[in-house]
Parts: structure tokens; C-alpha cells; sequence
């Protein structure tokens, strides 16, 4: 019986090893991030604070319109991406549709086994949820704030979006 422990313990450290491999190489997230992506979709939900009645936020979330940007993922030496991307935010309850436009350059990595992808820029963290993972095909959710300069306010939105490699 003794004889098998040996085995037992190099067996399961080589099943751990292919995890973190298949993570960081070219099956994994890591590796399927590397290029030009088209952002194809994109739904939200946010609160807006209402001008004319401060109580009573306005609550708008749907499909995004007039959805269209790009996405290129770098990783030589280091892991950069430039973004450049726009959607309406058109809901019954606005007043006004809301045009968000968001254009930068950031650092990323990969976190928690392929579940996480977390972007730095400008001091400023990130971290989007990995909902799809396909070669060719990515569907991230996280956190965004954006600006409305019409009321020279900041709000967070929850979005999810779709990228397609170009």
C-alpha cells in the first residue's frame, strides 16, 4: 500500500500543473484575449439621480443602443489593451438618451482561474466577470462609472458585453 503513495502524490500534482498551464497558455484565458476584439452587444442597469425630484432616482436598464467599439489585447512584454467604445443608454424613464463614449489604454491580467479579467489604468481598477470564455467569443460583466455631462455627475453602471474577435 505503501508503494502507491509516491504515485498518488506525483499524479496529483500533474493534474495540478495542467490546470495552472491551461489557464495561462494558449487553451486558456490569457492566451484566447490576445487580439483584436468588436464589441457586438451590451445590456445595463443603472440609477440615475433625478434632477427634478432628488428623492426619486431614475431606474433604467436594457439592451444598449447604437453598440459599437474595439477592443486590442497585447501581450509582448507587457500585458496592454486599447479600448474604444460607445452605447446608448435609451430607457422610457430618461427624459433624454444618454450617449456613453469611453476610449483608453489600460493594463490587464487574469485572475482567479480564468473567471476574472482586472484592468489598471491610471491608478484606477476594474474587474470584469469572465461569463463566456470561447476562442472567438467573450462575454464580460463588471462595473463601470461614467459621466453625464449634461448634469456634471458620475454613476456606476452594471454592464455585460459581448466581444467578437475580429
Amino acid at each position: 500500500m505503501k508503494k502507491w503513495i509516491p504515485f498518488l502524490v506525483l499524479g496529483l500534482a500533474t493534474m495540478a500543473c495542467s490546470d495552472d498551464d491551461e489557464d495561462n497558455g494558449p487553451g486558456g484565458l490569457t492566451g484566447r484575449m490576445i487580439g483584436t476584439w468588436d464589441m457586438t452587444s451590451l445590456t445595463y442597469a443603472t440609477s440615475i439621480p433625478n434632477p427634478f425630484d432628488p428623492f426619486n432616482p431614475i431606474n433604467a436598464a436594457g439592451d444598449a443602443t447604437g453598440v459599437q467599439g474595439v477592443f486590442n489585447v497585447r501581450y509582448n512584454p507587457a500585458q496592454d489593451l486599447d479600448y474604444d467604445y460607445e452605447f446608448t443608454i435609451d430607457d422610457d424613464d430618461l427624459p433624454v438618451p444618454i450617449p456613453i463614449n469611453r476610449t483608453g489604454q489600460a493594463d490587464w491580467q487574469v485572475l482567479a482561474n480564468n473567471t476574472k479579467v482586472m484592468l489598471i489604468e491610471d491608478g484606477e481598477t476594474v474587474i470584469y466577470d469572465v461569463l463566456i470564455n470561447e476562442p472567438n467569443r467573450q462575454v464580460w460583466s463588471g462595473v463601470i462609472p461614467f459621466t453625464i455631462s449634461a448634469l456634471s455627475i458620475t454613476v456606476d453602471t452594471d454592464i455585460q458585453f459581448t466581444l467578437e474577435r475580429r
